[in-house]
């Protein structure tokens, strides 16, 4: 487990884990997956909670991005990806997907593993979005477990401050 204020995976890096080892990223603030990274789990669970403390930290800031990354479980572990976007400023995001990044869970079967992904979007006035998923090749899939998405909008009071965005 890595609990730091801000976590970056860099380019082409891959941490993988097996049998009941997981991988778990823990911040007060952003966790950034850069591309080509990968985060991949047989049977382990991957866990990413940004700014989920009781007191959130504040600033302009999305609080899990994954650029053209993948993060995958192959066996009977879960992937829990939980963010909470800053609250200054305008597109604070809680949870972006995007580049052709991929979430999955390849396992099958009743012992598959499950994807919830939840964010939440900053307090600040505009385009403060919960969940983005954006681009050629981005997806989130599964074989045999569930997926929940979930996403709160920012609380603004302009335009464009939506749950879950997928285009």
């Amino acid at each position: 487990a890595v609990q730091s204020r801000a976590i970056v995976v860099d380019r082409n890096t891959e941490i993988t884990v097996s049998g009941d080892s997981e991988i778990s990223l823990t911040t007060s603030h952003d966790i950034s997956l850069m591309s080509g990274s990968a985060l991949n789990a047989v049977d382990g669970d991957i866990t990413l909670h940004a700014n989920q403390q009781q007191s959130p930290s504040t600033g302009a800031f999305t609080s899990i991005t994954a650029n053209n990354a993948m993060i995958e479980t192959s066996g009977t572990g879960n992937i829990e990806l939980h963010g909470r976007a800053g609250d200054e400023g305008n597109g604070n995001v809680g949870v972006v997907l995007t580049n052709g990044s991929v979430v999955q869970s390849a396992a099958m079967g009743n012992s598959a593993g499950t994807i919830t992904i939840l964010g939440r979007g900053g307090a600040a006035d505009s385009s403060n979005i919960g969940v983005v998923i954006d681009g050629l090749g981005t997806a989130v899939r599964s074989t045999d477990g569930d997926i929940q998405i979930t996403g709160f909008g920012g609380t603004g009071t302009d335009a464009a401050n939506i749950g879950v965005l997928v285009h």
